[in-house]
Parts: C-alpha cells; structure tokens; sequence
C-alpha cells in the first residue's frame, strides 16, 4: 500500500486488521465471480453506443488512478453526545466519520490523512456549523467547498411524493419562507431537545422519519440556491 502524505511527510498507512482483509477479500471473490459478465455487458454497451475500446479502457484507467470515495453525513444532526457531528469531529480525539456516514467503510477514515475536500450546504454558511466547519477544515487541512445547495417554497412541495403531510410541516420548518438543510437541521434537533413540542405529529421516530423524508422532498423539488 503506497504511503499518505502527511504533513509534508511520508507516513506509511496501517495494514488492514483481520477482520478489514475478510471484508475486502469477500468484494474481490464477488467481483471476480461476476467479472465475466460484467466484461460482456461493457462490450455491449461499448457496440450499442459505438465507443471504441480503447477509449473505454482509458475511462477505465482513469477511475481506477483518480476515483474518490464520497461520504455523506448531516454536519448539523445531533451525535449520541447531543452536540452536533460537526463539532464532535472537531474535538479530539475524534477522528473519523465511521459514526456518522451513511456508507459501510471498514477501517478509520482520518481527517487530515484521507480527505480531500468537504462539500457543504451553503444554507449553513455564517452558522455556527458552517464556522465549525471552517476551523475543521483549516485544521485538518481540508479543501471546503460549497456546492449549488437547495431550496424549496412550501407552497411548491408536492402532497404526491413522499406522503401528504409534507406540505404542512415544510409550513412548520421553513425559514425566512424557504425549506434548507438548515432548515431542516434545526427543526431535528428542536426535535431532540422539546419532543414535546411535536407529538401532535406523532412520536419522535414519527416526526425524526417525517423529517427524513422532507429532506427527500427537498433534494428532488428544490431549486439550486447558486447557478
């Protein structure tokens, strides 16, 4: 395994422990199990579109040099601590996002060691999860940036997609008149602090589900806050 650079120097990255070599031999047999078909299916799609092969394997080539891993996690959702992910990365000793990621990896991902760049909601910029993130990334020297982001008008959320009940409570959590992952964000950890507050909607895992699914609502109908 090639060493990370760390710090301006060399450091070479641990081995995998047992069980992280088992998990990565069970992909590698299923890969191979199926790579046959996978090889027919390509020169299919190759002929049908007609992209030459050479062309084909140097895409090929190309993901397998640069690919990168994208990890998705809500910066503002409350930990198991009841402070924010964001700010529980920003404390040591924490130093991965194995808690907090919404994908299976095996092994620690580091901060400074494994991360290229942070893309960030700009509904969170001059929050004080967006500064969290700011000082995370100047820390662990990390590239932030902030994607298009979404935005979505109350009166423009569906009663088809994702259940009736989402055009009353995108009224409930919109702020200054738009529905945001900040939004939304607070809303959840309004939720944790005051349950209370929200039972006419059902119970916790009710309205934590309901949320989940606004955010659904969001991504596909929302409209890009930047060109």
């Amino acid at each position: 395994m090639p060493p990370a650079s760390l710090d301006g120097k060399l450091v070479a990255r641990m081995a995998p422990s047992e069980s992280q070599q088992a998990a990565l031999e069970c992909v590698a047999a299923f890969a191979r199990a199926r790579r046959n078909d996978a090889l027919a299916v390509q020169e299919h799609i190759c002929r049908m579109c007609d992209i030459p092969a050479a062309a084909m394997q140097e895409a090929l080539t190309n993901v397998k040099r640069q690919a990168r891993v994208a990890l998705h996690f809500h910066p503002d959702r409350p930990s198991t601590s009841g402070e924010t992910v964001a700010l529980r990365l920003s404390c040591p000793p924490v130093r991965n996002l194995n808690q907090f990621i919404e994908a299976q990896v095996h092994g620690d991902v580091l901060l400074r060691q494994d991360v290229d760049a942070l893309f960030a909601d700009p509904s969170f910029q001059g929050t004080e999860t967006g500064g969290v993130l700011l000082e995370l990334c100047e820390r662990y020297q990390v590239e932030l940036r902030w994607h298009h982001g979404f935005r979505l008008s109350p009166e423009d959320v569906p009663r088809d997609f994702r259940g009736p009940t989402m055009p009353s409570l995108a009224e409930r959590v919109a702020q200054s008149g738009f529905v945001d992952a900040s939004a939304i964000g607070a809303i959840v950890r309004d939720l944790h602090v005051n349950p209370g507050a929200w039972s006419d909607r059902g119970s916790f895992d009710d309205v934590l589900q309901e949320l989940k699914l606004l955010w659904h609502v969001l991504v596909k109908y929302g409209a890009p806050v930047r060109g």
